[in-house]
């Protein structure tokens, strides 16, 4: 399922590589869908890597497990994300860093927007960090009532409003 979502993906970033964002929706979308593709790549990554090696709970860096050409973009380097594992539940989440709330066409609101664009709105493996609820809320258009409560180590560390990534593995 993972290699299909990879693959998916990819295509994904082909197509917005090669087609471009229509003038209306300008730069700020295309910073945003890429920033949203980043998210998604550096989450699948650090799924695999926690499958493939046994991870700890706390911060992990699956920046080995990403692709080369992906992990050398400018994009990249900005490093936007961060992936927290926890061991006893066998979760990771991945969730967009504070500094990167009030940026400019990349932050919390186009991120999560260009997620549900790219994953489809009726997905309940992302969605936004409510921090007063302590919960994730589905980034979902119709669907199940699925809500998400990560451990408290890892919600101590999500800022309000981020776009939260969630996988078990």
């Amino acid at each position: 399922m993972q290699i299909v979502f990879l693959m998916a993906l990819g295509l994904l970033i082909i197509t917005i590589a090669t087609t471009g964002t229509t003038r209306h929706q300008g730069d700020n979308f295309g910073a945003a869908s890429a920033a949203a593709a980043q998210m998604a790549v550096y989450h699948s990554a650090a799924v695999e890597m926690c499958q493939t090696v046994s991870c700890v709970s706390g911060l992990v860096d699956p920046t080995s497990y990403v692709n080369e050409m992906i992990r050398n973009a400018p994009l990249f380097d900005k490093r936007y994300f961060q992936t927290n594992y926890d061991a006893p539940t066998r979760t990771v989440v991945t969730y967009m860093k504070s500094g990167y709330a009030l940026r400019g066409s990349v932050n919390f609101g186009t991120v999560l927007t260009a997620l549900r664009d790219m994953e489809g709105g009726h997905s309940t493996n992302f969605g936004e960090w409510d921090k007063s609820a302590g919960r994730v809320v589905p980034s979902y258009i119709s669907g199940y009532a699925v809500t998400y409560r990560p451990p408290t180590g890892i919600a101590s560390v999500i800022p309000d409003r981020s776009p939260v990534m969630v996988g078990r593995i």
